[in-house]
């Protein structure tokens, strides 16, 4: 059926030819489709109901007097516009090709903000050259009209810019165009680029990193992909044909709050051979595609026919799960060897309105939950609609047709699941789907079936708005205060970070607001502050406190704080922290979706005052921080605003507001950047002055509107009341403060914009108290946040990690990298830390320069942990006090001694931590130690500092201990069905191994150890230059699993080893050249792994000799008859079950004096992944190489 659509479109491409503008094609295509399906019994639309008819008569007519206007002919460029006369347009202004064919073989680059170029149908053509661009943008505000680009890898680019305008034009034939044959398509190819955010895979029409922009009746055929939005938001595509592809008509990677109306983007598929061992046009490919966490999107009033898929979310094949998407009134039929609409490991999607038929399934949404498919028409040739796996989903008024009734179903699925790497997702379960007014064949076939969603799901039982999923009732706020109906909370619940609290504040909301039906099911704006300390840490203790945050229905604006020196003064963050601290809190918010909408961040508060910037405000200083907070953050699941400044500010104590912004914009340290909008601390009277406030503090942000998202979104982050002598600070029953807030209540409801608040009261001694409300109706809430005081409070989570070695509970010297405790009594005790240059065995800090050292721990006086910055001196000192005034002992050059905060009494026990700060021109070696203080007893804490050029590690988390000379202590299984033969081994080679083998740190990698850093999970390719490479292939880590390709989860570094002190050398690690020496797989327990695929035998067929195996470990050498650790190259497999015949049979080899050592072939089980990550170590001539090498041990080039 398709060939005779796509028959009817190469007629009109043929009849009007190539110059004609696609405008001018679609319009005929719709009219003769309409007029052969009015009088033909042929359907070409597959009309399901008349209002299809009716939208493709409407779009057709619409078309037509488009196209009798003349509206559909190419812009025409302005009367005094520039002729383009070379390859790059440096300038701003209007520009037209004058030559009829433009010799732009290199392509064309707009190197300038503000131009538009009128292509008006010209044609730009390219050689087919690798890497080709045929319009580059790098400014914005760039508008580009009309153009056809053939013959480039990439038609046109548009990078790390905004409010871009591609209006018209045909960007056909460009990345691999008609080279890449679909009946010679490999579907390995297709998926190793499936979710990439570079340019890979080329396209049509590529954005990476693009904001505020529009892509207007584009065609883009005949490509791999038509067009890819990488790292974007806010894009509007609009019309346009995106078809005959390859791989995919538009594809979605790490892109949000986009929108895409009325395109088409048919036939996009390759041939490949599927899972059942049959040709058919599938793999992975899509009309459109979603992968890598493109959230909030909406995809509307389109046609994907023909594809491979219609529609497809991919949460599996190594990507992060794409949520909050609206698929609403889109057709999609003829996927007949794939799925029409299809969601895997995904949430909170909905599909509403659509139509589909002769596709293999209508809908296949496996292991998605919170998903609403509603009032959609679904015929398949198995299953309409298919859902495996999954809970809480409202599928409402659907018309669900199967050809095999069995395939039309909610269900649960006991098979194996496919996609193994996403084995945090794979929950089997059929539980709490909500079925209402379908055709009673999906009734009768599913299960897990309620008549309302509990309160445990997302979604409402009705479709509408997300809700909190536990909304604990109303109980007595005990020790709170009600004025006028306004609640305040006291200081007791001020730390955001302990659920308790968060518990309580939605029982005090609820309670407050009893008469309100909705109330419970509602979301509260709630404000966290997280500090440099909490974001620098454990990424898993963020996204806890963004899953309870969402559980109890309070929606986070999150300030990102430094820390304060206890006399209310702020420490400044510079790039580096600002940068690891947007990278982690982005880690946490892109794994966390069910908020109502994307959480607000506002990086600082009241940035323009002094006491907020270390007693000096510096705005180019704070905006060179905002843009690496940025950076770090990239694109996702959230919005950053422009912090709140202070009105107060006089020049006195700091800048005024206009003065800072003038600074901060004109450092352009943000330029080619955008903020969504801007927080605002409104202080006042009444009415009249909130509203002025707002209007003027909204207004001094538009000099800057290039910026900002227009129109700027304002979010009013702290109001409060005041009288003729200033802020009112009592917020006593007593006092005036509760009348005052009421006027300022009052006025906020008026306020012109702004849907979010804080109110904030200051208490003689209490943190800040705020009020939380929204504009419809207001609902009021009020709580302490969590400024750190003195000290600063700081929240940690898990077990402390302690380097290389535990601390014990009897007297021990010092160990390298770790903590030493005395034996515990019933009283406090002391911390002691002592700072090392270059190394732990190297001298004490001795320099005149003070290095800072911040020591966290439990804290005294009902507070949850405390923290505060001391200074490590090179010399004995005397009334040494911390940055914020307590004292300390700092008895010794490099040595400081906490022992409370009065300096005497001693400390709690519990965890401590020791940071490094060093002073400029120095490196923190050994950066960050942890241990436990034992009751009455003392703590050592050691840091390494240096000027040399020596490697920089995080804290070092030592490798399993050995046990017996073998490895882990993992349960294994204890039998097998495999069966393994041995090799002689060359007894006379002077370089056998030493025995015993398991002493050998070259061997037995757990005598070193090693430590986890943030390194790339992404493979390092060689970039073309395969100088070096190995003209056979090398084993390929690609094939240990036997076909699904590994996902890397983690890196690590090696420790050096001192072999003639016989002792691992850590924190010192080995291999400089390499950042990374071992690397850690995602995988299901019991994953089998199999001998590595490569290109040459080592004898008989076999790929690897064992030369060390213990239960969990085993070390390979890809040489036969070889006992040394030089002739070929190494695979060490770490933290995985070995399989056990195969384990005996090495003890057998060991014991009988290694005549003989067993061997695998490629594709022979030697074991299975055990819950831990398995590890991967490669080695060649002696030295540790990075196992991350694409061409040469992953996808080795054929």
């Amino acid at each position: 059926m398709f060939k005779k659509v796509k028959a009817l479109k190469d007629f009109v491409s043929d009849f009007l030819g190539r110059k004609t503008s696609h405008h001018i094609k679609i319009a005929l295509t719709l009219m003769l489709s309409f007029f052969i399906t009015s009088f033909s019994s042929q359907t070409l639309f597959f009309s399901n109901t008349p209002r299809i008819d009716s939208y493709k008569l409407a779009s057709a007519v619409k078309q037509l007097g488009s196209l009798l206007t003349g509206s559909f002919l190419a812009e025409s460029a302005p009367t005094d516009s520039t002729c383009v006369t070379s390859t790059n347009i440096d300038a701003a202004g209007s520009y037209k090709f004058c030559a009829e064919s433009p010799e732009l073989a290199q392509g064309i680059t707009i190197a300038s903000p503000d131009v538009s170029l009128y292509c008006e149908d010209k044609i730009i053509s390219g050689s087919k050259a690798p890497d080709s661009i045929g319009i580059t943008i790098n400014q914005s505000n760039v508008s580009i009209f009309d153009c056809n680009v053939n013959g480039f890898f990439i038609g046109l680019l548009a990078q790390n810019v905004n409010n871009i305008t591609v209006k018209g034009g045909n960007y056909s034939d460009n990345s691999y165009g008609s080279e890449v044959a679909r009946d010679k398509g490999s579907q390995s190819d297709l998926k190793e680029n499936l979710g990439r955010q570079n340019q890979k895979t080329g396209a049509g029409v590529f954005f990476e990193q693009v904001s505020d922009s529009h892509i207007i009746d584009v065609e883009a055929n005949a490509s791999v992909a038509g067009l890819i939005l990488s790292n974007s938001s806010r894009i509007e595509v609009g019309g346009g044909n995106f078809s005959d592809n390859s791989g995919w008509g538009i594809k979605l990677a790490r892109s949000s709050n986009n929108t895409i109306t009325g395109v088409s983007a048919n036939n996009n598929y390759r041939w490949c051979i599927d899972g059942d061992g049959k040709p058919g046009a599938g793999c992975e490919t899509a009309g459109i595609l979603l992968v890598d966490n493109s959230d909030y999107n909406t995809i509307q009033d389109s046609t994907f026919n023909n594809n491979g898929d219609g529609f497809y979310i991919n949460g599996c094949s190594g990507h992060t799960p794409s949520s909050n998407n609206k698929i609403l009134r889109n057709t999609a039929n003829g996927s007949q060897y794939g799925n029409a609409f299809e969601a895997t490991f995904s949430s909170l999607n909905t599909f509403e309105g659509n139509s589909t038929s002769d596709s293999r399934f209508g809908y296949w949404l496996g292991y998605s939950n919170n998903t609403i498919v509603k009032n959609n028409y679904a015929k398949a040739n198995l299953g309409g609609i298919n859902i495996a796996n999954s809970s809480c989903n409202l599928v409402e008024n659907n018309t669900s047709i199967s050809g095999d009734e069995s395939h039309n179903k909610v269900w649960l699925d006991l098979q194996k699941p496919i996609c193994q790497e996403r084995s945090e997702l794979i929950v089997q379960k059929c539980e709490n789907t909500k079925l209402v007014s379908n055709n009673q064949e999906l009734n009768s076939q599913s299960c897990g079936l309620v008549s309302t969603l509990p309160a445990s799901c997302i979604i409402k039982s009705d479709g509408g708005d997300i809700v909190p999923t536990e909304s604990p009732t109303c109980s007595d706020p005990t020790g709170a205060e009600s004025y006028n109906g306004i609640l305040v909370l006291g200081p007791h619940a001020t730390n955001h970070r302990d659920a308790g609290n968060l518990v309580q504040t939605r029982k005090f909301y609820n309670c407050d607001n009893a008469a309100s039906s909705e109330v419970k099911s509602s979301f509260i704006p709630y404000t966290v502050i997280y500090d440099l300390f909490f974001l620098k840490g454990d990424v898993n203790a963020i996204k806890q406190n963004l899953e309870d945050l969402k559980k109890y229905g309070l929606y986070p604006v999150i300030r990102v704080a430094s820390y304060t020196n206890g006399a209310g003064v702020w420490i400044k963050v510079g790039p580096s922290d600002a940068r690891i601290m947007g990278q982690n809190l982005a880690a946490a918010l892109n794994q966390v979706s069910g908020f109502p909408k994307r959480p607000i961040v506002l990086f600082g508060n009241e940035v323009n005052l002094h006491a907020e910037w270390e007693g000096q405000t510096n705005p180019e200083e704070f905006t060179q921080s905002l843009a690496a907070f940025m950076d770090g953050m990239g694109s996702g699941n959230f919005d950053i605003y422009y912090p709140a400044l202070s009105y107060g500010a006089d020049g006195n104590n700091g800048l005024r507001p206009a003065d800072f912004l003038s600074r901060s914009f004109g450092s352009q340290a943000l330029a080619g950047k955008k903020l969504v909008g801007v927080g605002l601390n409104i202080y006042g009277a009444d009415n009249g002055s909130i509203q002025s406030q707002f209007g003027t503090q909204t207004g001094a942000f538009s000099t800057y509107g290039s910026y900002f998202n227009q129109p700027l979104a304002a979010i009013i982050t702290e109001m409060g009341p005041t009288d003729d002598r200033g802020v009112v600070a009592d917020c006593s029953s007593e006092g005036p403060w509760p009348g005052a807030a009421v006027n300022v209540i009052n006025g906020y409801k008026n306020a012109p914009s702004g849907s979010l608040a804080t109110m904030t009261c200051f208490t003689n001694d209490s943190p800040l108290t705020v009020i939380h409300f929204d504009d419809t109706p207001p609902r009021l809430i009020a709580f302490g946040t969590n400024y750190p005081t003195q000290p600063p409070q700081v929240t940690t989570t898990g077990q402390p990690t302690t380097p290389l070695g535990q601390p014990t509970n009897t007297p021990a010297p010092t160990q390298p990298g770790g903590a030493t405790s005395t034996p515990p009594s019933n009283q406090s005790g002391t911390v002691t830390i002592v700072l090392h240059k270059d190394s732990l065995d190297g001298p004490v800090w001795n320099e005149q320069t003070k290095a800072e050292v911040y020591i966290e721990g439990p804290a005294q006086a009902g507070r949850t942990r405390f923290g505060e910055l001391l200074y490590a001196l090179g010399s004995a000192g005397t009334n040494c006090k911390s940055r914020g005034g307590f004292p300390y002992d700092c008895p010794s050059a490099g040595t400081v001694v906490w022992k409370g905060a009065d300096g005497k009494s001693g400390t709690s026990p519990g965890s401590y931590k020791a940071i490094l700060f060093p002073p400029q021109g120095w490196n923190a070696i050994l950066e960050t130690t942890s241990g436990t203080l034992n009751s009455g007893g003392s703590l050592t804490l050691n840091l390494v500092i240096s000027n040399k050029n020596l490697p920089t590690i995080p804290p070092p988390t030592q490798g399993p201990t050995p046990t017996g000379g073998g490895g882990g202590n993992l349960s294994c299984p204890t039998t097998s069905s495999q069966a393994y033969t041995s090799m002689r081994v060359n007894a006379n080679d002077p370089n056998r191994i030493q025995r015993p083998v398991e002493s050998s740190p070259d061997v037995n990698l757990r005598k070193r150890g090693w430590v986890e850093v943030d390194e790339s999970k992404e493979l390092q390719s060689r970039n073309g230059n395969n100088d070096g490479l190995d003209p056979l292939m090398p084993p390929q880590i690609s094939s240990l699993y036997n076909g699904p390709i590994p996902s890397i989860i983690k890196t690590y570094r090696i420790y050096e080893w001192d072999f003639q002190n016989n002792k691992s050398l850590a924190p010192q690690t080995a291999s400089p050249k390499f950042k990374v020496h071992m690397i850690g797989l995602a995988a299901n327990s019991g994953q089998q792994l199999y001998g590595l695929k490569a290109g040459r035998s080592i004898g008989d067929g076999k790929v690897f000799q064992v030369l060390y195996a213990t239960k969990n470990d085993i070390l390979f050498t890809h040489s036969g008859g070889s006992d040394n650790l030089e002739d070929g190259y190494l695979y060490y497999f770490i933290d995985i079950c070995v399989d056990p015949n195969l384990l005996a049979r090495y003890q057998s080899d060991n014991s009988g004096g290694r005549q003989q050592l067993p061997v695998i072939a490629t594709g022979q089980i030697f074991g299975t992944a055990t819950s831990s990550d398995p590890k991967v170590v490669y080695r060649d001539s002696g030295s540790f190489v990075d196992p991350r090498a694409k061409e040469d041990l992953w996808f080795y080039p054929q």
